[in-house]
C-alpha cells in the first residue's frame, strides 16, 4: 500500500496535507514499528492524535501487533493491505471527522 496514493486521493477530494495534527481530519503515520513499540519514535504523536479523537491510519507489522495492542487496547480496526480498501476507509474516516 502506498501512502502517497492515499495522500493524492485525499488532495483530490479537497483535503490539505499538514505536518501537525492540529485541525486535522485524519492522521497518516508511516508505521508503528520498533521505536514506537519501545515507547519512542512517533508514539507520543500517535497517542495525541488518538486522544483528540482523530482517525489514525498506520501500518503495523505482525511482530509488532502485541505492542500495538498493548498501546491502544481494543479500539482499532484492521484493514486489508489493499490500496482500494485503505483509500475507502481514509475517505470515510475524514467525512465522519469533518
Amino acid at each position: 500500500m502506498d501512502s502517497e496514493r492515499i495522500i493524492t486521493r485525499l488532495r483530490a477530494e479537497g483535503y490539505e496535507i499538514a505536518r501537525k495534527h492540529d485541525g486535522a481530519d485524519l492522521v497518516v503515520v508511516n508505521k508503528f514499528g520498533k521505536q514506537e513499540a519501545l515507547g519512542e519514535g512517533l508514539r507520543d504523536e500517535i497517542a495525541k492524535a488518538a486522544m483528540a479523537g482523530l482517525p489514525v491510519l498506520l501500518a503495523v507489522r505482525l511482530d509488532f501487533l502485541p505492542a500495538w495492542r498493548a498501546f491502544v487496547g481494543e479500539d482499532w480496526a484492521e484493514l486489508a493491505a489493499d490500496a482500494d480498501t485503505v483509500e475507502r476507509w481514509a475517505i470515510d474516516a475524514t467525512r465522519l471527522a469533518a
